[in-house]
């Protein structure tokens, strides 16, 4: 695999460089190291990103019982997941993992502070709250993987649906990061200091 160097400027008092590679996937070269930024840590750090440019006020700490689960704010729990898709469809797999800890985090956290944020591609982000993702899923263990499907046509709302069925109504993109961050309409918890 050849690597080749970009025309980006490079941050030499740091003793970075970026480097481009013929699949386009980012490197960062350090002190003669080269690392391979994930798509798991372009996804985590883009909706991380979202959350922090509609509140600057964020404390966010990685829990790392599972890949893209985080806490914001000591009381929100998010987990994350990533499908790339086609004409604006979307299947997005849940481990049993994944379901353990999303039961954990409604039973640490309760109704509003345990998040399900599905980012569709490089098209949209959406986000299912405890009562949604209860309904879509079988949360009985009977499966060891359970899909939830998005389906959008551009700028529509978001058709979901799951192992157990689909809700019964569109969910709007426009909803993250306002339901994560408790804004405009949305019901939050009130936070226990």
């Amino acid at each position: 695999m050849e690597v080749e160097k970009s025309e980006t400027p490079q941050a030499s008092s740091f003793g970075v460089s970026l480097l481009a590679i013929g699949l386009g996937n980012p490197l960062i070269q350090n002190g003669g190291k080269v690392m391979c930024i994930s798509r798991r840590s372009q996804v985590d750090g883009a909706v991380l990103r979202i959350l922090l440019r509609h509140n600057g006020q964020l404390a966010v700490r990685e829990l790392n019982d599972t890949a893209g689960h985080f806490i914001i704010n000591s009381s929100t729990r998010i987990l994350v997941r990533y499908a790339s898709g086609k004409n604006g469809r979307w299947r997005f797999t849940l481990r049993e993992e994944d379901i353990a800890t999303l039961l954990n985090d409604y039973a640490q956290s309760g109704l509003f502070g345990a998040y399900l944020i599905l980012v569709c591609g490089q098209e949209a982000v959406g986000v299912l709250s405890p009562d949604e993702w209860c309904q879509l899923l079988d949360l009985g263990g009977n499966y060891k993987v359970q899909t939830i499907t998005i389906c959008r046509d551009a700028r529509c709302q978001m058709e979901v649906t799951g192992t157990r069925g689909r809700l019964a109504y569109r969910i709007p993109a426009a909803r993250f990061p306002r339901m994560i961050l408790g804004q405009r309409g949305f019901r939050r918890r009130p936070q226990v200091t």
